[in-house]
């Protein structure tokens, strides 16, 4: 917390400032934020919090604000919002947002060249540096969606319903939105690694950052081969047998790096 770098496990433990103020509490893997007084013209503080490939995490911001962080995914968020005119935070990853409603203050998060800005909702947003799109599912409630350096109005601004996703690309920043089950793109959550018509090229990230291991893919054919699955409880090793039944390829396993031939 400010700035300083620390290890969350999921032991039940205070977190403090530098201080030696207690700001928060971890207990059950959920790190509890308590919302903090400041004086009027403080300058916002900020703290960041990364999950690593292979773990998931869930977080209570000080506004009540229930976020659950997906593997290799960074947080940027504040420490208060008690002086901020908007609750905005910073996403690099996927994390699954349940926003406390506050009509004075309208909640924003910013990923890359997009803002998706709600008052209460519940909502997922994909923003991982490798990929050229940026999703966000929206769950119930609504969120607007425009570009990060727009000034806000509904006019200009996307608006999103319930039951659909919205694709921005990063490069031409334009939005098409389409209707989809959004259990598809919520199941991580609860441990499910759903797997829907993409190149197995795509599906090699997701995997590293499920398993937290390392691919090496030496097989080009098997590159552009396109997969439908759902995995809940396989091991990695059931996950490359199950691609097996559709493509015949063989891997070798060292340690926490796949090779693929």
């Amino acid at each position: 917390t400010d700035g300083a770098i620390e290890v969350v496990t999921k032991n039940t433990k205070p977190i403090e400032n530098k201080k030696g103020e207690v700001i928060g509490e971890i207990k059950n893997n959920v790190l509890t934020l308590n919302n903090q007084k400041e004086p009027k013209d403080t300058i916002i503080k900020y703290n960041t919090i990364n999950v690593p490939y292979g773990k998931t995490f869930e977080l209570s911001l000080a506004d009540g604000t229930r976020v659950k962080i997906n593997a290799g995914t960074s947080l940027k968020f504040p420490t208060s919002f008690s002086n901020a005119k908007n609750r905005t935070v910073y996403l690099q990853g996927e994390a699954f947002f349940e926003v406390s409603k506050d009509k004075k203050h309208p909640f924003i998060v910013q990923s890359n060249k997009l803002n998706v800005r709600v008052l209460g909702t519940s909502f997922n947003v994909s923003a991982y540096p490798e990929n050229k799109n940026i999703f966000t599912v929206l769950v119930e409630g609504a969120v607007r969606l425009y570009g990060k350096d727009e000034l806000y109005t509904e006019k200009k601004s996307k608006l999103l319903k319930p039951g659909r996703k919205a694709r921005w690309d990063k490069t031409s920043k334009k939005i098409t939105i389409k209707k989809v089950d959004t259990s598809i793109y919520t199941s991580w959550i609860d441990g499910i690694l759903v797997i829907e018509n993409l190149k197995f090229h795509h599906i090699i990230k997701r995997l590293e950052r499920h398993y937290n291991i390392k691919i090496i893919n030496k097989n080009k054919q098997l590159s552009s081969q396109v997969f439908t699955a759902t995995f809940r409880v396989e091991n990695i090793e059931e996950v490359l047998e199950s691609f097996k039944t559709n493509f015949s390829f063989e891997y070798e396993i060292e340690g926490d790096t796949i090779t693929i031939n």
